[in-house]
This record gives C-alpha cells, structure tokens and sequence, in this order.
C-alpha cells in the first residue's frame, strides 16, 4: 500500500525541484510564486483537484512562466591567468560623413589580396546609424593597413522574404574552393523593438562574388520558447572547421512574451551559442548550451584550442576565452576590446592547423563611421 503521507512529500521535493530548475534565476531564491507553484504541482502529482484563487489566476495571466535570463552567468568570468589581451586601434579607413560601415567580417587571405566584408547603411535608412536596414558590401587590401572598397555582396531580399528588411554583420568561411557569406536578417517591416533576427549563407565560387543565397535559408532561426537563450534573435555568425564539421558560432538574445503574445527582447541577456553541420550548407544542428556570456564574440581556430574574446559592454566583463572541445570554455584573460571586432583568420590559411590571432578590423573608434584596424597585444605568457 503506498503511504499517502510519503506520496505528498516525494511530490513536494519533485515540484520544489522542478521549480528551482525552471523558474528561479541562477543563484536566487524561489519566489512565493515559485512556491504557489510547488504546491499545486504537487496535488496535480498526488491527483487531488487544484483551483486557483482569481488573484492567482490573474497574477500568473499577466505574468507567463518563462525563464529569467538577466542574472544567469553560464561560466564564471575570472580569468585563469594574469594579463590583459590588448586590441589597439592603428589605421582608421572608409570614413565619411552619413555613411555607417559598421560589423567587418573576418578577415581572409586569397593570393596576395586580403578581404573583409562589413555593413554599410545610410542616414535616413530605418535604425541608421545601426545595420539592420543596411546591406553588405566588401573591401580588398594588399598589405592590411590601406584598404578599397569594392562594392556590394549582398541586398536585402524581397519585402515578402525572410531577409526583406536588410542583411547585415556578415561574416566568411572560405573551404574547399567556395567561399560561405554568413549574414544576419530580418522581415520587413523592420521593428527595433519587435523584429526577430535569423542568420542565412550565401555562396561563390570567388571572394568577389556574384553571391547565391541558399534555398535552405534562414540555417539559424530563433528558438519557440523563451526557456532557450535564443528566443529573440541570432545574429554575429563566426565560422571554424574543427574535427571533422562546420561550427557555426553566433550571438544568442532572449526574449519574453508579453501576455497579447507579443514576443520582446530582454535587454542585456546575449550569450555565445553554436550549431554544427557536416558541410557549409547545412543542415545545423544546434548545441544545447551556452558557451558563454557576452556581446561580439570573436572565436578561432588556435593550435590546441578553440579561443573566443567576447566584448562585454555590459552583457558581461571581457575576456579571452579558451575550450579543448569547443564547446566547454574557461575564461583566460581580461581583454581590451576594439567595438564589432573582426580577426584575420590565419586558422584559415592552406594547411594550417591553427594560430593564435594577430590583427584584424573593427569598427572606428569614438564613434566613427567607418572601420579601423587593430593590433592584438597577447600576454608575454600568451594563451598557448
């Protein structure tokens, strides 16, 4: 016979458990709604009628259950080690008044050219000075310091595609001859406040283009549920080849549901998350965890480990960080950071196995509109 006494106290600790897992922040206390919770849960269990008070059922209308992300810190950011990573601003190019080019690529090699993509949006396009209404567009240099701009890559798509509003923070994979352009956008109309991003890929055979946007696109969609940190937007795609597959990294913002259903972003909740595929075309499949916290990630191939340096600004402290399985990372240093940064990829170079990074571009400094070169600065012990 089973014990009616241990049944209701078995179904508390279960309810309690279920409520500290879902609907307490990391580190918090449960809420008296949280208990409320756990009392009901356990009738439901032990099958006895539940009848919610109007006050309760008001409270939890206006209120849906849905993960609190504000507070969770998925990795603990002190760093492992003494030191500071430096990003120092040297070269400013393609600056011009009421012109944005903002979010560079990664920067790659292709002969003896080097090649950075970058938004570019203009004043009185919707959201300038930010991208989201802007288009891609690319530049070619051949020493990395005096650069040209091109032309464009990539335009919005059509106002009934998925990408009608723009397409924007691109970044690049070059791999077995073809060149991948990943890009961030969004339908039209464009809502600061209401517009989900998705990440899409473009391929050529060349880095000067023509671009062919895939079928299959978006490859990286905003997840259903505001339990998953990506329930807003997914935007800041990098890519690394590591054993065997494609990692796709990107920028991960939650978002809650208003109780007319309307779904908004919440403010400073961006962690680092990742998808794999076989080939640069997909499928992806996404990684259930978050990597870490942070804004504008960076991540590379190093020799024997996948490294990130995550800008902060406050989503989180920056810092470098380091995982063997690129997946699991540890924070390493403290980092001065350069705004929307992007690293010239020698991980990307014929038959490399890895290398720490050296230079790239970002975003002008002080509020520029254009782009700006930088030099890393490593620790004299450095991250190997």
């Amino acid at each position: 016979m089973v014990d009616e006494n241990e049944t209701l106290r078995l179904s508390l600790k279960w309810s309690r458990d279920l409520c500290i897992a879902h609907a307490a922040p990391e580190g918090g206390l449960l809420t008296g709604m949280s208990y409320s919770l756990i009392a009901i849960l356990a009738l439901v269990v032990i099958g006895l009628p539940v009848t919610a008070t109007a006050e309760e059922s008001k409270s939890t209308k206006e209120t849906p259950a849905q993960k609190d992300w504000t507070n969770f810190v998925p990795v603990d950011p002190t760093p492992a080690k003494d030191g500071v990573v430096d990003l120092k601003a040297t070269t400013a190019f393609l600056s011009e008044p009421d012109i944005m080019r903002r979010d560079p690529s990664d920067v790659i090699r292709c002969g003896d050219t080097y090649y950075v993509w970058y938004t570019k949006v203009l004043k009185g396009q919707p959201g300038y000075p930010g991208g989201w209404s802007g288009s891609v567009w690319y530049a070619t240099s051949h020493d990395g310091h005096q650069w040209e701009e091109q032309g464009p890559a990539l335009h919005a798509g059509g106002q009934e595609e998925w990408d009608g509003a723009g397409v924007y923070t691109p970044n690049i994979l070059p791999y077995q001859g073809k060149y991948y352009l990943a890009y961030t956008a969004m339908a039209a109309p464009f809502d600061r406040k209401l517009s989900r991003a998705s990440i899409g890929i473009a391929v050529s055979d060349s880095p000067d283009g023509p671009w062919k946007k895939l079928q299959s696109n978006p490859v990286i969609k905003p997840s259903d549920s505001t339990n998953d940190p990506d329930s807003f937007l997914c935007d800041d795609a990098v890519f690394v080849v590591h054993d065997g597959k494609i990692w796709l990294y990107y920028k991960g913002f939650a978002g809650q549901d208003l109780e007319d259903g309307t779904r908004i972003r919440v403010r400073k909740t961006t962690f680092l998350l990742t998808a794999t595929a076989d080939t640069p075309e997909g499928p992806y499949t996404k990684v259930p965890k978050i990597l870490h916290r942070g804004h504008e990630a960076l991540v590379w191939k190093d020799s024997n480990f996948i490294g990130s340096m995550c800008v902060g600004i406050g989503w989180g402290p920056s810092r470098m960080f380091s995982s063997a399985d690129g997946v699991h990372f540890q924070s390493i240093y403290k980092l001065n950071p350069q705004l929307a940064a992007g690293i010239y990829r020698h991980d990307f170079e014929e038959d490399s196995t890895g290398a720490r990074p050296s230079w790239g571009v970002s975003m002008e400094e002080n509020k520029g509109q254009g782009l700006s070169r930088f030099e890393i600065i490593w620790p004299q012990d450095n991250a190997k």
